[in-house]
């Protein structure tokens, strides 16, 4: 039978006459907790804690039958205490119940290591709660003899949106790093871990474990040296700026009589009121540690709980550490008295994601052959459960804003594009509306229209702008990332209100940029490009041809940017779109208008129609394009709205990208990538319904870390230890793009990977060699440089007239010793062809504007070319 009527909200106290094991009274708080009341107690008239299997909490108690026969506590009826751990746990171990995921690009752990007990003890929380055990196949698991590095267990987040932490970055696996909270602000309060000690040692506990329940936020870690096991089921309850971690130990009689469980937080001091209890005190708010267990004792970093002070139900001994966080003291521990049993949390924990994970949408799944172990539709089904657990658990609330939570910083308009539209395809309205909204009350609350706002600025009572005209004009990807997000929005059915009430916000952002008689777009020198990030992983070689785009100095605006021109055409398109149907048609022809003349000079002079594909950039002084693609550039302007999928160059340059870098780079010689590029190609030859998208989509998921979550970047020496919004969202996007867009009875059904093509296989790296053409007639004075001021100071120091032709060749552009080579002699007669060659300060600077070693101009074939220069009449000057 069940009950009559809810229990939702209401105070509920469960009577019984005796509780010995404690199964049927585990068995009901567990069932009612789930319903969520507003309180859940218990009575007993008997108690019986000798029969007890099962922890249970009574509030009442009646009588309570003592244990006559029961032991001394240690002892193995021969009146000596165990010591040590020389005695180990030979009960039978069986796989995980669930498959351990590992991507294909990396060796797996040991098969030993990928065990827990699958008769884990009927007192433990994962015998009471099986859903826990039902993990999703997304896990790790790491044994002494892996030869997986720790690094690449990946991040695995937790939080609600009141706080936040993250584990898997670190070792142990059960370590909670950079907790946060009650805002998702900076700093954080630091790091907690737990540790086994005995006879005042550490208890190696080597094979390692972790993994999230499946439909829910709750992480499960296991530690064991197959004696002892110290696992954790870490959790943010909803509603509460509070982490709570319980902890149970398996067999912890056979530690010995000194045995402890420590609970390290470094940065934690001695709460004055409660000894017991640590106490870190951050800008932002307070953080307490509390154990709830007997004898614990607290010291500056620790909290030390004597094992032996802890009852034992079955061979299992549980201990609650509450990390509750508050904007002070007092309001910490007031979340304190609400707790509820665990079980009642976990449950109710659960509830809330599990409804959440409903609410979304999730495309109809077929079999897909991705490479490796996640070649199953619920990999497929739980990669995708996991973008969408750690997307929602990044965005701060109430107010809406997203940040990357693990090296943290705030996350900016650009990169949020692809969480927005993550939000939009999985059907979060709720999430989208609550991030526009949060963009819009930061940028009025700062007085601009900011490049990146912090996640819980305090935006209450934030109106309307008085007059935005007056606000600086934003960066143009700001602008274009905040004009696209909210056509997105309308695109998905959104409310055509919002768009109306920030209009003048969006004017702002489409309006006031600086563009050049030619239809440039100036992109500002703060702009944190792609290409730049990639050059910062090379200090010491930027490639030999360097085929990254340089950094412009901060005496030029440029280079002029694919990617911006592509968003600012995209932006004013959709302002054009939007008017129409916001009532400010009047306006609609001039952003069309600007649209247009922009886009011609896009395709004017970025378009390389001998290569069929878009140059990444274009150099300021000397006009010329960066002939080879950079896929994080080249994969924009299909994916921003630029172009269509029936349009001929977005097939030809998508094509371009995917024959010279294959699906995993980003330039030809460059090794590292960043994961959004794959992301956007798996989404532009979806839409483009190339024969390809399923290799691409396959790519895309073999990037993935153990925890079901891409890193920024991918390449030698390079972690999974990262997690971002941006990353997640574009990878959740493509993954939505290809299965709402394709057909399953069009799709291979043999093994992806070594897919060929044109005789080509398809993987990382270049498939075909790239070379810098050659000018067809340099001219008698040559000059390398990225400064403008040295043009006309090469004249005077080379002593030619102002009317010789002068030929700049910027450093930034990917040219190599063979290219200065045939620059300075006619490939063909082999005589000298330039008169003079001045090389500019910048070009030897060795940094992102020369994009060239300090190296590169001491190499055996550029020393030869310029002493033959020098040798056949040619005047060669050098800086100083």
């Amino acid at each position: 039978m069940d009950l009559r009527q809810a229990i939702a909200g209401k105070h509920v106290l469960i009577v019984e006459d005796i509780v010995d094991t404690g199964h049927t009274l585990a068995y009901l708080t567990h069932i009612l907790g789930a319903r969520q009341p507003a309180s859940l107690e218990t009575c007993a008239l008997v108690h019986k804690p000798s029969r007890r299997e099962v922890d249970v909490r009574l509030n009442y108690v009646g009588f309570e039958i003592p244990d006559l026969r029961r032991a001394p506590r240690g002892s193995r009826g021969n009146g000596k205490r165990e010591r040590g751990t020389a005695l180990r746990l030979t009960a039978h171990v069986s796989r995980f119940p669930f498959p351990v995921s590992r991507p294909a690009r990396r060796s797996g752990p040991s098969e030993e290591s990928s065990v827990i007990r699958r008769d884990a003890p009927s007192a433990s929380l994962l015998s009471q709660l099986p859903w826990l055990l039902d993990a999703n196949s997304w896990a790790l698991a790491l044994a002494p003899d892996a030869d997986t590095p720790h690094r690449d267990a990946g991040v695995w987040p937790l939080g609600n949106g009141k706080v936040f932490a993250h584990a898997g970055a670190a070792t142990p696996l059960n370590r909670l790093c950079d907790i946060v909270g009650p805002r998702y602000g900076f700093p954080s309060f630091g790091d907690c871990w737990l540790e086994l000690s005995s006879e005042r040692k550490s208890v190696a506990l080597p094979h390692q474990a972790i993994w999230r329940a499946r439909e829910s936020g709750v992480l499960v870690t296991h530690a064991h040296d197959r004696a002892v096991w110290l696992v954790t089921l870490d959790y943010a309850p909803p509603g509460h700026s509070v982490v709570l971690r319980v902890v149970e130990i398996w067999r912890g009689d056979r530690l010995g009589a000194d045995a402890r469980l420590v609970a390290h937080l470094p940065r934690g001091e001695l709460h004055e009121d409660r000894r017991r209890s640590l106490r870190v005190t951050g800008d932002h708010g307070v953080l307490i540690l509390s154990a709830l267990a007997p004898g614990r004792l607290a010291s500056p970093g620790r909290i030390d709980i004597p094992i032996g002070d802890v009852p034992a139900s079955g061979g299992v001994q549980r201990v609650v550490l509450v990390l509750a966080a508050g904007p002070d003291e007092e309001r910490a521990f007031g979340a304190l008295p609400q707790l509820l049993h665990p079980v009642t949390l976990l449950e109710q924990t659960r509830g809330f994601w599990h409804a959440w994970l409903r609410r979304t949408r999730t495309p109809d799944l077929w079999p897909q052959n991705f490479p490796g172990p996640t070649s199953t539709t619920r990999s497929v089904s739980d990669l995708i459960e996991s973008a969408k657990l750690a997307l929602k658990m990044q965005q701060a609330d109430p107010g809406g804003g997203l940040a990357a939570m693990v090296h943290r910083a705030p996350l900016s308009a650009r990169a949020a594009l692809g969480s927005v539209r993550a939000f939009l395809a999985i059907g979060a309205r709720e999430e989208t509306l609550d991030h526009l909204e949060y963009q819009f009350r930061g940028a009025t609350v700062l007085g601009r229209i900011p490049e990146a706002t912090p996640p819980d600025l305090d935006t209450a009572g934030a109106g309307e702008s008085g007059d935005w005209s007056k606000q600086p004009t934003p960066h143009p990807d700001t602008a274009a990332s905040v004009v696209l997000q909210h056509r997105w929005w309308l695109e998905a059915g959104g409310d055509i209100e919002v768009v109306r009430r920030h209009w003048s916000y969006l004017r702002r952002c489409a309006t006031g940029h600086h563009l050049t008689p030619e239809g440039l777009v100036a992109a500002h020198q703060s702009a944190a490009h792609p290409c730049a990030i990639l050059a910062a992983l090379f200090p010491d070689r930027c490639g030999w041809p360097n085929d990254l785009v340089a950094q412009p100095p901060a005496t030029v605006s440029g280079p002029w940017l694919l990617d911006t021109m592509a968003g600012y055409v995209a932006a004013q398109e959709a302002m054009a779109w939007m008017a129409e149907r916001a009532g400010h048609g009047d306006e609609a022809t001039g952003y069309a208008g600007e649209a247009g003349r922009v886009r011609t000079a896009l395709e004017r002079w970025f378009w390389m129609g001998e290569l069929g594909a878009y140059a990444p950039a274009v150099y300021p002084l000397s006009g010329a394009p960066h002939p080879a693609p950079c896929a994080p550039v080249n994969l924009l302007p299909l994916w921003l709205g630029y172009q269509r999928a029936d349009d001929e160059r977005a097939r030809r340059n998508v094509e371009a990208v995917v024959d010279l870098v294959g699906f995993r780079g980003s330039t030809p010689d460059c090794e590292h990538a960043l994961t959004t590029a794959a992301a956007h190609l798996a989404w532009d030859l979806t839409t483009l319904g190339s024969e390809l998208a399923p290799l691409a989509l396959a790519n895309l998921a073999s990037l993935t870390s153990a925890a079901g979550a891409w890193p920024d970047q991918v390449g030698p020496g390079t972690t999974s230890a990262a997690l971002d919004p941006g990353d997640l969202g574009t990878a959740l996007d493509a993954i939505y793009r290809y299965f709402t867009a394709r057909h399953p009875a069009g799709e291979p059904t043999h093994e992806l990977r070594g897919v060929s093509r044109d005789g080509k296989t398809f993987g990382p790296g270049p498939v075909r060699p790239f070379r810098m053409r050659l000018p067809r007639e340099p001219g008698g004075l040559v000059v390398v440089t990225a400064d403008p001021a040295d043009l006309e100071r090469a004249r005077r120091a080379a002593g030619v007239r102002r009317t010789e032709r002068l030929t700049v060749i910027e450093p930034g552009l990917p040219f190599g010793p063979d290219f200065l080579t045939q620059l300075l002699f006619d490939p063909a007669s082999g005589r000298r062809r330039v008169k003079a060659l001045i090389l500019g300060q910048s070009a030897l600077a060795g940094d992102r504007r020369s994009m060239k070693p300090a190296a590169f101009w001491q190499l055996p074939d550029v020393t030869r070319a310029l002493e033959r220069f020098q040798a056949e009449g040619g005047r060669l000057v050098r800086p100083g």
